[in-house]
């Protein structure tokens, strides 16, 4: 496959993943130059920590920063995978097979015009395999796969929009719990995290409203002024209580 020169990024993204899981800049970078070296490397590369030191850059404390971003990536049968490498490779192999075939076309019609041009009176007369199709059905059928693009592609931005609104919104509100609540731990952390995930899906699934985000709040002030020795637990067990958290995955 052709080495790309361009990678899809999406700012938000990377934004919601330092903020989440506490990334500070060295975590960052060496996140940016393991997953460009997957880039570079057909969106794999051998799993070995020594390796991914050097691969990052990174020769002191690399164990202390993968406990921080391993959990982005994915190890199979010895290999490392990112999700987003993989799929934004295979975006970009069906991108250059369909520029292929486009100029593949392009040069049968230009050193071939007879055939081109017989190729496309069969078109216009209707001939797809050997059947006679009316021309009223071909136009009509153009016509629908013409709607049909314009509906995927307005859906497609409004699938993005909505996924960068939901990030941005949740990030925020992952910080606002963690000013409330300091975390004492990655785990404290995590929770935190998934408490602001949990309330948006919520909201996005119509079952939630901003009335909930405000006892959310409300209930990890009065946590965090009260006497308990783990504030964060005392509201995740207030969750679990007044809004069943945590329990729709085992039902």
């Amino acid at each position: 496959m052709t080495k790309i020169r361009y990678a899809n990024f999406e700012p938000a993204e990377l934004v919601f993943l330092a903020m989440a899981n506490n990334w500070n800049s060295k975590d960052v970078g060496c996140y940016w130059l393991i997953t460009c070296h997957l880039y570079i490397n057909k969106g794999r590369l051998i799993f070995d920590k020594k390796n991914l030191r050097k691969l990052a850059n990174c020769e002191r404390n690399f164990d202390k920063v993968w406990e921080k971003i391993g959990s982005v990536f994915e190890v199979t049968a010895g290999y490392l995978y990112h999700k987003n490498v993989t799929e934004d490779l295979k975006r970009i192999k069906n991108m250059i097979r369909q520029k292929s075939e486009s100029g593949r076309l392009g040069a049968q019609k230009r050193w071939n015009p007879e055939k081109s041009e017989a190729a496309a009176d069969s078109k216009a007369n209707g001939r797809t395999n050997g059947r006679t199709i009316p021309n009223e059905n071909v136009n009509v059928t153009i016509k629908e796969c013409n709607e049909k693009d314009f509906t995927k592609g307005a859906s497609s931005i409004s699938q993005l929009t909505a996924s960068i609104t939901f990030q941005t919104e949740t990030m925020s509100l992952t910080e606002r719990l963690r000013s409330i609540l300091p975390p004492r731990n990655q785990s404290d952390k995590t929770c935190l995290a998934n408490v602001a995930r949990w309330f948006y899906a919520q909201k996005a699934a119509g079952k939630f409203d901003e009335s909930i985000r405000c006892k959310l709040l409300e209930h990890a002030t009065r946590c965090a002024n009260s006497s308990a020795s783990r504030p964060a637990a005392l509201f995740m067990s207030i969750l679990k209580k007044e809004f069943n958290y945590g329990t729709s995955k085992k039902n």
